[in-house]
Protein backbone atom coordinates (compact mmCIF):
# COMPACT_ATOMS: atom_id res chain seq x y z
CA UNK A 1 0.00 0.00 0.00
CA UNK A 2 1.14 3.50 -0.72
CA UNK A 3 1.95 5.67 2.23
CA UNK A 4 -0.09 8.41 0.52
CA UNK A 5 -3.80 7.67 0.91
CA UNK A 6 -4.85 9.81 -2.05
CA UNK A 7 -2.68 7.86 -4.51
CA UNK A 8 -3.24 4.25 -3.52
CA UNK A 9 -3.16 1.83 -6.45
CA UNK A 10 -4.69 -0.91 -4.32
CA UNK A 11 -7.99 0.98 -4.35
CA UNK A 12 -7.89 0.93 -8.16
CA UNK A 13 -7.06 -2.78 -8.20
CA UNK A 14 -10.01 -3.57 -5.94
CA UNK A 15 -12.25 -2.02 -8.60
CA UNK A 16 -10.74 -4.27 -11.28
CA UNK A 17 -11.15 -7.31 -9.04
CA UNK A 18 -14.80 -6.38 -8.47
CA UNK A 19 -15.43 -6.05 -12.21
CA UNK A 20 -13.64 -9.37 -12.82
CA UNK A 21 -15.79 -11.11 -10.21
CA UNK A 22 -18.86 -9.82 -12.01
CA UNK A 23 -17.93 -10.15 -15.69
CA UNK A 24 -15.45 -13.02 -15.78
CA UNK A 25 -16.75 -15.26 -13.03
CA UNK A 26 -20.42 -14.22 -12.69
CA UNK A 27 -19.87 -14.33 -8.95
CA UNK A 28 -22.43 -13.13 -6.46
CA UNK A 29 -19.56 -12.43 -4.06
CA UNK A 30 -18.37 -8.89 -4.67
CA UNK A 31 -16.05 -6.36 -3.09
CA UNK A 32 -18.10 -4.23 -0.66
CA UNK A 33 -18.97 -0.83 -2.11
CA UNK A 34 -17.40 1.03 0.81
CA UNK A 35 -13.98 -0.19 -0.40
CA UNK A 36 -14.60 0.85 -4.01
CA UNK A 37 -15.53 4.53 -3.72
CA UNK A 38 -11.97 5.72 -3.05
CA UNK A 39 -10.79 3.88 -6.18
CA UNK A 40 -13.57 5.44 -8.27
CA UNK A 41 -12.59 8.88 -7.04
CA UNK A 42 -8.91 8.25 -7.86
CA UNK A 43 -9.72 7.02 -11.37
CA UNK A 44 -12.00 9.97 -12.17
CA UNK A 45 -9.00 12.26 -11.58
CA UNK A 46 -6.15 10.03 -12.79
CA UNK A 47 -3.58 11.92 -14.79
CA UNK A 48 -2.31 10.52 -18.09
CA UNK A 49 1.00 8.70 -18.27
CA UNK A 50 4.06 10.91 -18.60
CA UNK A 51 5.59 8.71 -21.28
CA UNK A 52 6.12 10.01 -24.78
CA UNK A 53 3.48 7.71 -26.31
CA UNK A 54 0.83 10.42 -26.66
CA UNK A 55 3.15 12.62 -28.73
CA UNK A 56 4.11 9.62 -30.88
CA UNK A 57 0.41 8.86 -31.47
CA UNK A 58 -0.25 12.51 -32.41
CA UNK A 59 2.66 12.36 -34.86
CA UNK A 60 1.33 9.16 -36.47
CA UNK A 61 -2.36 10.05 -36.58
CA UNK A 62 -1.91 13.65 -37.72
CA UNK A 63 -4.55 16.36 -37.71
CA UNK A 64 -7.42 16.60 -37.04
CA UNK A 65 -6.70 14.55 -33.96
CA UNK A 66 -8.97 11.49 -33.61
CA UNK A 67 -7.40 10.42 -30.30
CA UNK A 68 -9.14 10.90 -26.95
CA UNK A 69 -6.97 10.43 -23.89
CA UNK A 70 -7.95 9.64 -20.31
CA UNK A 71 -11.19 7.68 -20.77
CA UNK A 72 -13.09 5.73 -18.10
CA UNK A 73 -15.50 2.92 -18.88
CA UNK A 74 -18.75 2.61 -16.94
CA UNK A 75 -16.99 -0.12 -14.94
CA UNK A 76 -14.26 2.37 -13.98
CA UNK A 77 -11.51 0.87 -16.10
CA UNK A 78 -9.03 3.57 -17.11
CA UNK A 79 -7.99 3.70 -20.77
CA UNK A 80 -4.96 5.78 -21.72
CA UNK A 81 -6.13 6.54 -25.27
CA UNK A 82 -9.24 5.70 -27.30
CA UNK A 83 -9.61 5.61 -31.07
CA UNK A 84 -12.78 4.86 -32.98
CA UNK A 85 -12.46 3.22 -36.40
CA UNK A 86 -14.95 3.19 -39.28
CA UNK A 87 -15.78 0.02 -41.25
CA UNK A 88 -12.62 0.40 -43.34
CA UNK A 89 -10.36 0.79 -40.30
CA UNK A 90 -9.77 4.53 -40.59
CA UNK A 91 -9.88 6.65 -37.42
CA UNK A 92 -13.07 8.66 -36.92
CA UNK A 93 -12.90 12.21 -35.61
CA UNK A 94 -14.63 12.47 -32.22
CA UNK A 95 -15.45 15.56 -30.24
CA UNK A 96 -14.58 15.04 -26.60
CA UNK A 97 -17.54 15.86 -24.36
CA UNK A 98 -17.32 18.68 -21.85
CA UNK A 99 -16.15 17.43 -18.46
CA UNK A 100 -15.48 19.04 -15.14
CA UNK A 101 -11.92 20.22 -14.79
CA UNK A 102 -9.51 17.47 -13.83
CA UNK A 103 -11.91 14.61 -14.52
CA UNK A 104 -11.60 11.95 -17.17
CA UNK A 105 -14.00 11.42 -20.06
CA UNK A 106 -16.61 8.69 -19.68
CA UNK A 107 -16.62 6.15 -22.53
CA UNK A 108 -20.43 6.16 -22.56
CA UNK A 109 -20.47 9.94 -23.14
CA UNK A 110 -18.56 9.60 -26.42
CA UNK A 111 -20.80 9.87 -29.46
CA UNK A 112 -19.61 6.81 -31.36
CA UNK A 113 -21.28 6.16 -34.74
CA UNK A 114 -22.88 2.76 -35.38
CA UNK A 115 -20.77 0.03 -36.99
CA UNK A 116 -17.55 1.48 -35.60
CA UNK A 117 -14.80 -0.30 -33.71
CA UNK A 118 -13.63 1.07 -30.37
CA UNK A 119 -9.88 0.71 -29.82
CA UNK A 120 -8.32 1.06 -26.36
CA UNK A 121 -4.62 1.91 -26.47
CA UNK A 122 -2.92 1.04 -23.20
CA UNK A 123 0.40 2.67 -22.32
CA UNK A 124 1.93 -0.17 -20.28
CA UNK A 125 4.79 0.81 -17.96
CA UNK A 126 7.77 -1.44 -17.37
CA UNK A 127 6.52 -2.47 -13.92
CA UNK A 128 3.62 -4.31 -15.60
CA UNK A 129 5.86 -6.44 -17.83
CA UNK A 130 7.92 -9.56 -17.10
CA UNK A 131 11.42 -9.37 -18.51
CA UNK A 132 13.01 -10.55 -20.80
CA UNK A 133 9.99 -11.87 -22.69
CA UNK A 134 7.88 -8.69 -22.45
CA UNK A 135 4.89 -10.59 -21.09
CA UNK A 136 2.11 -8.67 -19.35
CA UNK A 137 1.81 -9.29 -15.61
CA UNK A 138 -1.49 -10.06 -13.90
CA UNK A 139 -3.00 -6.57 -13.40
CA UNK A 140 -2.26 -5.47 -16.98
CA UNK A 141 -3.52 -8.77 -18.40
CA UNK A 142 -6.72 -8.50 -16.34
CA UNK A 143 -7.31 -4.95 -17.56
CA UNK A 144 -6.86 -6.10 -21.16
CA UNK A 145 -9.34 -8.94 -20.71
CA UNK A 146 -11.94 -6.72 -19.01
CA UNK A 147 -11.73 -4.15 -21.80
CA UNK A 148 -12.17 -6.88 -24.42
CA UNK A 149 -15.29 -8.02 -22.56
CA UNK A 150 -16.60 -4.45 -22.81
CA UNK A 151 -16.23 -4.56 -26.60
CA UNK A 152 -12.90 -2.80 -27.08
CA UNK A 153 -10.10 -3.92 -29.35
CA UNK A 154 -7.09 -3.56 -27.06
CA UNK A 155 -3.63 -2.49 -28.19
CA UNK A 156 -1.00 -2.82 -25.47
CA UNK A 157 2.02 -0.66 -26.18
CA UNK A 158 4.86 -1.51 -23.83
CA UNK A 159 7.09 1.37 -22.79
CA UNK A 160 9.95 -1.05 -22.25
CA UNK A 161 9.77 -2.06 -25.93
CA UNK A 162 9.19 1.43 -27.33
CA UNK A 163 12.25 2.83 -25.60
CA UNK A 164 14.57 0.16 -26.97
CA UNK A 165 14.24 1.80 -30.36
CA UNK A 166 16.14 4.81 -31.64
CA UNK A 167 14.07 8.03 -31.57
CA UNK A 168 13.25 7.90 -35.29
CA UNK A 169 12.24 4.21 -35.07
CA UNK A 170 9.81 4.57 -32.14
CA UNK A 171 7.03 5.98 -34.31
CA UNK A 172 7.53 3.20 -36.86
CA UNK A 173 7.17 0.56 -34.14
CA UNK A 174 4.00 2.15 -32.74
CA UNK A 175 2.53 2.53 -36.24
CA UNK A 176 3.26 -1.13 -36.99
CA UNK A 177 1.51 -2.21 -33.76
CA UNK A 178 -1.52 -0.06 -34.60
CA UNK A 179 -1.63 -1.50 -38.13
CA UNK A 180 -1.52 -5.04 -36.67
CA UNK A 181 -4.62 -4.11 -34.67
CA UNK A 182 -6.48 -3.16 -37.86
CA UNK A 183 -5.95 0.60 -37.92
CA UNK A 184 -5.64 2.00 -41.45
CA UNK A 185 -3.62 5.11 -42.28
CA UNK A 186 -4.20 7.60 -45.08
Amino acid sequence: MSRYDNDNTNHKRLLEVDVALDKLFNSTERVPDMFLENGRSLLRKQLPSKSGLKSILHQILGEPQPLISGVLTDSYIYIDHVLVLDEKGYPVQLTPPETESQTNVSASSLEIPDNCTRVAILDIGSSYVYKPGDILVGPARLKQKLLELEGFTVVCLLQSVIYRYQPDEKALYVKRELANAGIAFK
